[in-house]
């Protein structure tokens, strides 16, 4: 009894006991800023204004109707913020994502030959990805959702006697839809991966089928994937992506890979991932000694099917041009190729104690990294966020305002959409509404032709790929973010001088001089 409790009680507590650290982390921020994430949380709110019936973004904006795989977390995030602040409800997301893919990465080692669950704590450093950092949240729910997916055709479409159910084909696509909304390669990668468990690899998790049978069940398989499929085909056909085949070099592939790039957040953080990297090295050539040593060197096992997984995406990583579709497709990959190609380190044979060492030893390393530098980043960003907020207070409502960064930080690139969480604002150089794969887009054909010194977007201070209507709308506040005195000083801001001084005045200047709001002369600014 003694035995036990030490081989699985003190696992289990060490286990929880590191999630609920990793959580807390999360929950005592007053916010959780990434790059991408205000600008989600700012088309969510478009969302809820558009569903409310709000005339002034309705004027602007619209619901994209285009079946994009990329749509969860805004719908997600509209829900939540129906009934909680957007710090909360982005807090309420984050700890879903966390929890799912830390709780669901555990179950997937436990169900795939009863690996030792005492790595499971590596599911906490690639959780807090470089992709959450970027506030690339549903390319992170489409990893919970993915093993998800595993987890339940494993239990129920496998084995030699496994007869699913018209219900439980159901289901499967169910989770296969959603997955499709929330990322299209997750989608494709899920596809393609199951494909090869239905067609019988390896061959120990379920003997390869005849006749009948087998063609019903790839029939039925085709059938649960097919609506996705359709969607993705009318979402290439439709969206404008990427044209170019711009390639990462192969030098900075291998750093990526020697760094684990793909779980950094700073370059400060490269000395520490690099060592979880050797950890991880350690870990699979311990088991793969044990398992050569034990099985010999040919036989293949079901959580084989990981390493090839591994593969493909390493595969991909090196093939696949990074500039294509929707961008950063290696790095993507990247990410793709150490999830499985830890699993199945994991899930080979190895010695309890090495196992306990390496585990204790990579969570202690990723821990170092989040509270000496992840922490203070994250702290410094919401001073920052409370000075856009300040600076905010001085923006009238049904209000079109023109952000500039100047800051040179790349993690305040999309900082000043925190203005339009709390107040309808159209905020120009909204890069979702021009992409056309997020959930809001311009409403094309009606929206105001928007002027700066009565020119438009073709000026080259900001973007909106679309036709407006014949109105004509100028710019009611310039909001400007950076050193001002350094801004008025360089050269491409030449004009943009002459504007400010000629046609806006300045109302609000932050204590650290680092955000000036502009408004139009002949604005009225009500408090």
């Amino acid at each position: 009894m003694k035995m036990k409790f030490d081989n699985i009680a003190f696992e289990r507590v060490f286990f929880y006991s590191c999630l609920g650290v990793g959580l807390l982390a999360i929950i005592v921020n007053p916010a959780n800023p990434t790059l991408d994430g205000p600008s989600h949380l700012y088309n969510s709110k478009l969302i809820n204004y558009l569903l409310d019936g709000n005339q002034f973004i309705s004027h602007y904006y619209a619901l994209n109707r285009i079946p994009a795989p990329n749509l969860t977390d805004h719908y997600l995030l509209a829900l939540l913020m129906t009934v909680f602040s957007w710090q909360l409800a982005e807090k309420i997301l984050i700890v879903i994502y966390l929890l799912s893919f830390s709780l669901l990465f555990r179950k997937l080692l436990k169900q795939w030959s009863g690996a030792n669950t005492v790595f499971s704590v590596f599911a906490i450093p690639f959780s807090f990805s470089s992709f959450y950092y970027l506030g690339f949240y549903n390319f992170c729910l489409s990893f919970p959702l993915l093993f998800g997916m595993l987890i339940y055709y494993h239990k129920y479409f496998t084995g030699a006697g496994n007869r699913p159910t018209g219900s439980k084909y159901f289901i499967l696509f169910l989770l296969s839809t959603l997955l499709y909304f929330t990322n299209g390669l997750a989608f494709l990668f899920a596809g393609g991966s199951l494909f090869l468990l239905e067609m019988g690899f390896p061959t120990n998790i379920r003997p390869f089928l005849r006749g009948k049978t087998k063609w019903k069940r790839i029939l039925l398989f085709f059938l649960v994937w097919l609506p996705g499929l359709l969607c993705f085909l009318a979402f290439m056909a439709m969206v404008h992506t990427n044209p170019t085949y711009k390639r990462i070099p192969l030098h900075d592939m291998f750093h990526w890979l020697n760094v684990i790039k793909t779980i950094t957040y700073s370059a400060s953080d490269e000395r520490y991932t690099r060592l979880i990297a050797y950890l991880v090295c350690i870990m699979m050539a311990v088991g793969i000694y044990n398992r050569v040593k034990k099985l010999g060197a040919r036989k293949i096992v079901d959580y084989d099917f990981f390493l090839l997984l591994s593969a493909i995406s390493l595969l991909c990583f090196i093939l696949v041009p990074d500039d294509s579709i929707v961008g950063m497709m290696s790095f993507r990959f990247s990410y793709f190729f150490f999830i499985f190609i830890v699993l199945w380190a994991i899930l080979l044979p190895n010695n309890k104690i090495i196992s306990m060492l390496i585990s204790m030893s990579v969570i202690a390393i990723y821990f170092t990294v989040l509270f000496k530098i992840h922490q203070p980043i994250i702290s410094n960003l919401n001073k920052d966020l409370e000075a856009v907020e300040a600076a905010g207070k001085m923006i009238n409502p049904n209000s079109v305002v023109l952000a500039k960064d100047y800051t040179n930080n790349w993690l305040l690139f999309h900082f000043a959409d925190y203005l339009g969480i709390n107040k309808p604002l159209v905020i120009l150089e909204n890069y979702e509404a021009d992409d056309g794969w997020f959930a809001a887009k311009w409403n094309n054909g009606h929206l105001p032709n928007v002027l700066i010194n009565g020119h438009g977007p073709n000026f080259g201070y900001y973007n909106m790929t679309c036709e407006p209507s014949n109105e004509k709308k100028a710019i009611d506040y310039i909001f400007v973010y950076g050193d001002y005195k350094d801004t008025i000083q360089r050269p491409d801001a030449k004009v943009m001088r002459s504007i400010l001084s000629e046609e806006y005045k300045l109302i609000y200047t932050s204590a650290d001089s680092n955000i000036h709001v502009f408004s139009r002369q002949n604005s009225v600014i009500s408090h």
